[in-house]
């Protein structure tokens, strides 16, 4: 069940080994903006410390430096994501999307019912996640983005009859890709475009009975 952390060119030289990643599965991997860390999940598969909860590890790259994030070692947290400035670091829990300052150690807390990981805009003041509300006794994925000055949150996506799945910001900040799905519809889902206010939102697929997902913007 172990596993290792390696470092290699992409010609495929230099293959230097960074963690042994000892009696514990490691995965998740994330670079720093700077590519001078690594950020990953950490699951101990040892004693007292093997609760099955990922935890998150970093490495920093210049010293080769491999320890818990937070010196509560065993605080849970999975799908880090860093800030574009290299300053914040989010990740999820089981009831909550928490955001780390690396600089400062400042915690914000977003209660979530998913935990997923969290998206950041390209100017690192507004966070993109999915959640769940409840509506008529079901659960409906929505999009709601949390703005760091103002600590607001809002649901850019109120339309309760769809469902948001996975989104991704454009890298200039002002779009939002998204696969949703028409709760009308018996099978599959499309990919939309909306901008960041949930406005202009619009289908780019019209394929029936098809899943869309890992969107990514060149």
């Amino acid at each position: 069940m172990e596993n290792k952390i390696w470092l290699v060119n992409i010609d495929g030289t230099q293959n230097e080994k960074i963690s042994e990643c000892e009696n514990a599965i490691c995965s998740g991997l994330v670079w720093s903006p700077d590519g001078n860390s690594v950020a990953y999940e950490h699951i101990s598969l040892s004693g007292d410390n093997a609760t099955g909860l990922p935890t998150l590890w970093w490495i920093d790259l210049n010293t080769g430096v491999d320890k818990p994030l937070f010196q509560e070692s065993q605080l849970p947290g999975a799908n880090p994501r860093w800030s574009p400035d290299g300053k914040w670091i989010s990740y999820a829990t089981s009831e909550s999307v928490r955001l780390y300052n690396l600089e400062n150690g400042e915690s914000r807390t977003i209660n979530s019912l998913l935990g997923t990981s969290a998206n950041w805009s390209a100017d690192g003041e507004r966070v993109l996640f999915r959640d769940v509300i409840i509506q008529d006794n079901q659960f409906i994925t929505q999009l709601f983005i949390y703005e760091l000055s103002s600590e607001t949150l809002t649901n850019v996506s109120p339309d309760i009859g769809f469902e948001n799945i996975l989104a991704a910001w454009s890298p200039d900040g002002e779009w939002i890709a998204v696969v949703r799905r028409d709760l009308s519809v018996l099978r599959g889902d499309q990919v939309w475009v909306m901008r960041a206010d949930g406005s202009d939102a619009r289908a780019v697929t019209d394929t029936p009975a098809v899943l869309h997902g890992s969107l990514n913007w060149s």
